[in-house]
Parts: C-alpha cells; structure tokens; sequence
C-alpha cells in the first residue's frame, strides 16, 4: 500500500492528466452523420445473414440498392462485430464508456513511452511528460467518435510502447500478443499497415545503429525486428481477402475521388475555413517537434544516433498534415520524442546555469509568461470539452426521424446524402436500401462524381437521376457542407414536386407530391415559412 501511494504521489501529474483525456471521450453520439451505425449493422448482419449474405457484406455495397454490383473490400468489418456485441449489452451508453476505456489505454501507453523515452523517472520527467502531454491532448482527442481507428490507436501506442521498452525481446509471451493482435487489427481497421511499418522502423534503426558501429555481421537485433516485419506481414493475409485485403491501404485510393474532410489536407482545411485555430496549432506544434528534436540531438553532438527517430517523426508530421485523421496518430510519436528532447535540453541549461534558474526574479518572469501562456492556449478551445457534446449515449430523440418513416409507413426507394449512411443502415435496413453509404470505396467514382454529386449541383442531372431511381423519399442530413448540398435542400424546399413532411436538428424528410403519400402530406406537411422561404421565392 505503501509503494503504491508513492507512486500516486510521483505519478499524480501523468494521473490528473490521464482522467482529464479520458472524460474527454464521454461525448454523445451523433448517429446522423458517422459511422457506427452502420457498423453496428455490419455486426448485426454478420450474426443473422446467410453465408450468401455474410460474402456480400463483405465484398459489396451492401446495403444499397445502386451499383449492387461493384465489388469492394469490407476492411472493418469485425469491428462491426466487437461494437455490435456491445451495443447488446449496454447499448448507445456502453459503446461511449468503451470508446473511453480503449482511448485511455492507448494513451496510458503514450504517457509510459515517454517516461521510456527519456529515460528516467525522476520529478522532471514527470513533470514535462505531463505538459508534453496536455499539448498533445488536441491531437489525440481530435476525432472523438467511435470509430474503428479507436483500434488502430490502441495497438499502434502498445506496439510503440512494447517495441521501445524492449519487452517484445525479452518475453515470447509479448511477442505472440503482438502476433495475435495483429490478426485482430488486420480485420479491424485499415490502418494495420501500420503494426509491420513500425517495426520497419526499429530493422531501420537497428541497421543504421550497426552501420555506425561498423560491425561487419548482422547482430541479432536485425535479425529479430527483420523476422517480426515478415511475421507481421504473413499474419496480416489471416482476413477474408488474403492478398488482397493486405494490399487494401495502397489500393483504397486508386478510387477514391469523393472528398471526405478526414482524408484532407491541414492547408486544405486551414483555406475551407474549417476549425482554423486547431490545424494552425497542428502545423505548429509539428515543426516545433522537428526543430527541438534536431536542436536537442545537435546539442548533444549525436545527431547520427538519433537520426531515424527525426526520421520517423518527420514522416508522420508530413502524414497528419498530408491526412487529417492521422493527427491522432502524430501524437503517438510527438508526446514521447518531444519529452525527451525538451528534457535533454532543460537538463543541459540547469546543469550550465543552475544560479540564474534559482533566481527569484527570473522564477518570477517565468511563472508569468507559463500562466499568459496557459490562458492563451486554453483560450483556443480546443484543449476543453465541447459542454453542449458532454454526455453518453446518443443526442436525445435520434431515432425520431426513422420512427417518422416507420410510423407513417413511408416507402422508398430512398435518396439519401452520404453522411446520413450510417443512421439508415442502422435504422431502416433491411426494409429499406439506401441510395449511398458512407463508404467512398464502395462506389464508382462514375457513379459518385457523375450521378450522385451531380444532381446536387445541377438541376437537370437531378431530374434525370429522379427519372432513373423514381425516388419517393428524400433524407438529407441538414448539415452538409459538401459543394450544393445547401442549394439542393434549398431548391427541394422550392419544387412543387416535393413535399417536406418531417424536419428536426439533424435531419429533413421530403416524400414524393404523390397520391401514394397523400396521406403523410396531408397530416405533416410542413408551411415554406418554416425555411424562410415561400414558392414566389
């Protein structure tokens, strides 16, 4: 008992810290505009489909009614399985305590690389890993659904952790979790690529370490992280498209031209106007993680020992600003490699000028400047909760649009926007089809460009689209920010051939100006002055 509270009380910085990310994640869900609805559907599916079925769910398109055809991979669909079983148990509410649970570790396991890292454990390790890691805590809390990257983050941060300390060496029971993991992980999300490239990096390090030592044999550590990469790489071919679910991280964009916000740039996102603040701290905290680390090594007069770690963080610094989602996954390298260099270089300066550092008006000025400082960054907004997000479970009435159409025994076929996939899925499928998932890879780009955002765009693709599919219903998630989505609403609003019958904070239903929905019409039709309009508009 005794060891333990001094530990709580060396650790209570790195402790307070993690509590405060972990509750960071206890944010209500929003059904209309991510994934997890269809993922629950996968698992859903996954249990009470045929074998005929269960292919098709993992190689179509599977809850749509357009280009049944096109073949794709379903490279999360276990995923869909674990949250599936969740959502049995606990419902909305447990899938937001387990998205925390899985979030936290991940992040526990960032916290003890860096203590690895910089290698002590004394007050001023804690101390700077502890505001390292509040710096970080944008990065890492920047995409707060639950979604299948939750694994990613979890087993990259435990392959960085167990490949650092050493531990995968020392005890086979490591190396066989890694393994395992990485059957689970290849199934589970596509960014498993990731599991074989980290270890890449360490057969990296250890070549570059034994070239400079000149050593004429190939030492056992080259050996052993050469043997774990192709072990990685042989396990990955255990999932249901064998090479080519494998290959899927290389492929997935070769089709890819629907343009999520996830996959941009941070210049993209910075010149759309979209959360400007936190993807300039991105760019910045990135090149103050580059420069310190040069700085710290040059310092140190041992830039060619360390000289794959820049490396490395280099790389994923061009990542998360080339791909916005992998931010999270910046932060795995950036908290520990950039407390250990601020500690090389605090280490450097207090040992070369111990008098000044113990001046009082020198502790003054900087306590000053650190608590400016603090209330500049905290003013950001970014680095506190979002109080309207707070909570668990889903925002209250989400499934008032669905129950709409089931209650008013509304039919399709359905148009629908991309964002909204999920929720259907979740909700209406198998009843219903949907017209779009969201899932880019699984259509067309002929489909996606020259149908689909097209007729949101330009009038007359619309009417023959209508012509095509013969919709009698319309779900538009209201919030979409895609290139014409506003206007279309707009001109939907507008056309007499359209009747809007349901709207709330998320979602607007139109039905079809027909006698088969004379009923609905009559009993919910909405007036124009609702959207501010009226039809001389």
């Amino acid at each position: 008992m005794t060891n333990t509270l001094q530990k709580i009380k060396q650790y209570w910085p790195l402790i307070l810290l993690t509590i405060y990310v972990a509750f960071s994640y206890l944010v209500y869900i929003n059904l209309f505009n991510s994934d997890i609805g269809r993922h629950i559907a996968n698992g859903r599916e996954f249990f009470s489909g045929s074998y005929q079925d269960l292919k098709l769910l993992l190689t179509t398109n599977y809850y749509s009614y357009t280009q049944t055809n096109y073949t794709n991979i379903n490279h999360h669909w276990l995923f869909g399985v674990v949250v599936y079983l969740v959502h049995q148990l606990g419902g909305f509410k447990l899938l937001s305590w387990f998205n925390m649970l899985v979030n936290t570790v991940a992040y526990s396991f960032i916290l003890l690389s860096s203590l690895k890292t910089i290698g002590k454990k004394n007050n001023l390790a804690v101390v700077l890993s502890s505001i390292v890691g509040f710096l970080t805590i944008p990065l890492l809390t920047h995409r707060l659904e639950v979604r299948p990257e939750t694994f990613s983050m979890l087993f990259f941060a435990m392959y960085f952790f167990l490949f650092t300390s050493k531990k995968i060496q020392k005890n086979k029971a490591y190396l066989f979790l890694v393994i395992a993991t990485q059957i689970f992980w290849v199934n589970t999300h596509l960014f498993f690529i990731l599991g074989p490239l980290l270890a890449g990096y360490f057969l990296f390090k250890e070549m570059v370490t034994s070239i400079l030592e000149k050593k004429n044999k190939i030492n056992k550590n080259v050996k052993f992280w050469l043997g774990l990469v192709f072990s990685l790489l042989a396990v990955s071919l255990i999932n249901p498209h064998t090479v080519n679910g494998l290959l899927e991280p290389f492929n997935i964009f070769n089709d890819y031209e629907y343009r999520v916000a996830e996959n941009q740039s941070t210049i993209f996102m910075i010149n759309y106007g979209s959360n400007v603040n936190f993807y300039t701290y991105v760019i910045v905290i990135s090149l103050i993680g580059i420069g310190l680390s040069f700085f710290s090594t040059y310092k140190k007069h041992n830039a060619s020992k360390k000289i794959s770690q820049i490396i490395l963080l280099t790389i994923f610094v061009l990542l998360a600003n080339k791909i916005n989602r992998m931010t999270p996954f910046l932060a795995v390298f950036l908290m520990p490699f950039l407390s250990h260099s601020i500690y090389s270089i605090v280490t450097s300066v207090k040992a070369k000028y111990k008098k000044t550092l113990q001046n009082s008006i020198f502790i003054m000025i900087v306590s000053s400047v650190s608590f400016i400082g603090l209330v500049a960054i905290l003013s950001l907004g970014f680095f506190t909760p979002n109080i309207n997000r707070i909570g668990t479970g889903l925002y209250p009435n989400s499934f008032t649009a669905s129950n709409f159409i089931k209650d008013n025994n509304i039919k399709g076929p359905i148009f629908n926007n991309y964002d909204v996939g999920g929720y259907l899925a979740y909700n209406l499928f198998p009843q219903e089809h949907l017209f779009i998932d969201n899932r880019p890879e699984a259509y067309s780009n002929d489909f996606l460009q020259n149908e689909f955002l097209e007729s949101l765009k330009n009038e007359n693709s619309w009417k023959t689209l209508v012509d095509k599919y013969n919709f009698n219903l319309i779900f538009f998630y209201r919030h979409d920010a895609i290139d014409g989505a506003q206007e279309f609403l707009y001109n939907r609003v507008k056309d007499d051939s359209w009747i809007p019958v349901f709207v709330d904070e998320f979602s607007l239903i139109l039905v079809k100006n027909s006698s088969q929905n004379q009923q609905v019409i009559d009993e919910h039709a909405l007036p124009n002055e609702i959207f501010g309009m009226n039809k001389s508009n």
